[in-house]
């Protein structure tokens, strides 16, 4: 697992190749950048590169169409600041919703997630759908796909949000009471999970998911035409296909219903702009 990340750190660039793969036809030799930030378990800054399933991936796609592709590593507001300037091709992992389809030409859905509540050990909170959280504290990374969701989940009620800059924070700071005796954390499951691990945070319970997404590339509709998006696309369909899909995102993930199965992608949620995860 890669190490803290110096989030005062500037751009990290690397160019990765995925190995030589039979190039889709009629597509176009393109070189394109995608921004991401370091948020295992689906990428991971090592040794000042991109690593991770999503980033085997991305690369199994560009390496089909016989792209260049580029990966940039950074904390999250500066990827998001780029991106809204048009000065990237793409970002992932991306929650899809019908605002950010104004911005990015949209993948199929590639790693079904989970939101759920943590709290501390000992606490005998246990959410269920449409609970009430009442008075309480709950401490979310944002801005964020996740903290939108968080928001929509609480609407009117009294609870107070904390927005905070990382999920490693957010967790530490519930550990150590920062919340509250009552407080809770928003986090998806997988990275509260690989981060307690990596960090060492004992004391960490899962205390119910609240709701189901997915994770999608985007490229932008700035900067990348419809054919070549379709393209792109079609290269991620088959590596759904033939099973290949499976093997890049292994051991720690596995594709989504839509890229396992064929089944049609659910409709997206509306979300305000510029909140890419």
């Amino acid at each position: 697992m890669g190490g803290k990340v110096d989030r005062r750190a500037i751009w990290r660039r690397t160019t990765l190749a995925i190995g030589l793969l039979t190039a889709a036809p009629g597509a176009s030799a393109l070189e394109l950048e995608f921004a991401t930030m370091h948020f295992p378990p689906y990428v991971e800054l090592q040794e000042g590169m991109a690593q991770g399933p999503l980033v085997r991936l991305l690369l199994g796609a560009c390496g089909q169409l016989r792209w260049q592709c580029r990966i940039q590593v950074l904390p999250w507001r500066r990827a998001t600041a780029q991106i809204e300037r048009g000065e990237a091709d793409g970002a992932f992992p991306l929650l899809e919703t019908v605002a950010r389809r104004q911005t990015f030409h949209l993948s199929l859905q590639v790693v079904d997630i989970q939101y759920a509540f943590f709290s501390r050990a000992g606490q005998s909170f246990d959410y269920q759908e449409g609970q009430r959280l009442g008075r309480r504290q709950v401490g979310v990374f944002g801005p964020s796909g996740t903290a939108t969701v968080l928001q929509a989940l609480v609407g009117t009620q009294p609870t107070t949000v904390v927005v905070e800059p990382d999920n490693g924070v957010v967790l530490r700071k519930l550990l150590a009471l920062r919340y509250g005796e009552d407080g809770l954390a928003f986090v998806n499951r997988d990275v509260a999970w690989q981060l307690a691990y990596e960090q060492g945070l004992t004391g960490l319970r899962e205390a119910g998911v609240a709701q189901s997404a997915a994770y999608v590339f985007g490229l932008s509709r700035r900067r990348v035409g419809e054919a070549d998006f379709r393209a792109f696309d079609q290269a991620l369909a088959q590596l759904c296909r033939s099973g290949a899909a499976a093997t890049l995102l292994a051991p720690r993930l596995i594709p989504s219903a839509v890229c396992a199965g064929g089944h049609k992608a659910a409709a997206p949620r509306d979300e305000p702009k510029g909140v890419l995860r």
